[in-house]
């Protein structure tokens, strides 16, 4: 059965004036059976269809349960499975004529492969040390959606320049994917002089991919503001550094599934549980913290150089 195909390459048209353009390889038969009822050629199509996946047409908060496996790899070992883990996200669409603006906000813990339950304690199995898993929390930024492209907007109100989308979509028959990753490197947050257990070195390193599965019935759909998906998930980068690798060789890969909710409600009853513990406020407020929050910023703040 074959497989439609359309790749949507940051390459800039000549004359199209937003920074926008497609390169379509689709057989006509699987067109036909999935997405010649979508627009996804046009600027204006291709960010309704995007943003309707990934969120909302309409103002709305959008709750994305994920759980996974934690994993290991070092030269010269068998990967190893490190620990579950579970999270939430929230991602608050709001639409201002042809932009949308998303503020995001996560929250999740570091489980046991066979309960799920979270947990505080562990065996790092390249060690043999107990280690104590940080459990993560981060978000508040905006980031801004429109037809040139996605934005990063600041604490102060200014917007990015846009880098154009990078999509790849898929289709069989009613099904449709959408897949988009990338990776990157920035200096080491934690210096090995002053964290020389905790630190990954002189850079952190990361690279990650995202697969969206919906159906075309529903992106296609003109009376549904928003379409379910089931995501897949992975994240290659540089030791956690709560594992205290001493700045040994390998990284870790977080490898997850998870799904669009209807309501957060929906969200498992141990992870509910959860943040009303850890962030009670998070269903009730708008912004369930101030400012931006990040991982390593709070690891900073709330762990101290390990002996």
């Amino acid at each position: 059965m074959s497989i439609a195909t359309m790749k949507r390459r940051t390459l800039l048209q000549s004359g199209a004036g937003l920074g926008l353009a497609m390169t379509v390889g689709i057989d006509s038969a699987a067109n036909a059976q999935g997405l010649k009822s979508l627009d996804l050629a046009t600027p204006g199509g291709i960010l309704n269809n995007y943003i309707k996946l990934l969120g909302s047409l309409r103002e709305s908060n959008v709750y994305v349960a994920f759980s996974g496996t934690l994993w290991g790899m070092a030269p010269d070992r068998v990967p190893e499975a490190l620990c579950g883990f579970g999270g939430l996200a929230r991602h608050q669409w709001n639409p201002k004529g042809q932009s949308y603006r998303r503020k995001s906000f996560d929250v999740g813990y570091f489980s046991d492969l066979e309960s799920g339950e979270p947990i505080d304690t562990m065996v790092n199995p390249f060690t043999g040390e107990t280690v104590e898993p940080f459990h993560y929390k981060y978000g508040g930024g905006e980031q801004l959606f429109t037809e040139a492209g996605l934005s990063a907007i600041s604490g102060e109100g200014d917007t990015q320049e846009a880098k154009p989308y990078d999509l790849d979509w898929q289709s069989l028959g009613n099904q449709i994917w959408l897949t988009e990753g990338g990776g990157g490197e920035f200096p080491s947050p934690l210096p090995r002089e002053t964290w020389p257990r905790e630190s990954s070195g002189d850079a952190f390193r990361f690279a990650s991919e995202t697969t969206y599965s919906s159906t075309v019935d529903q992106l296609a759909n003109p009376e549904l503001t928003q379409a379910d998906y089931t995501l897949f998930w992975s994240s290659v980068l540089s030791w956690e550094p709560w594992l205290l690798m001493d700045g040994k060789p390998g990284f870790v890969m977080w490898r997850g599934v998870g799904a669009k909710l209807r309501s957060y409600q929906d969200a498992p009853r141990p992870l509910l549980s959860y943040i009303e513990k850890e962030q009670s406020n998070y269903f009730d407020k708008a912004d369930p913290w101030e400012g931006v929050v990040r991982n390593f910023d709070r690891f900073k703040a709330m762990r101290k150089p390990a002996s």
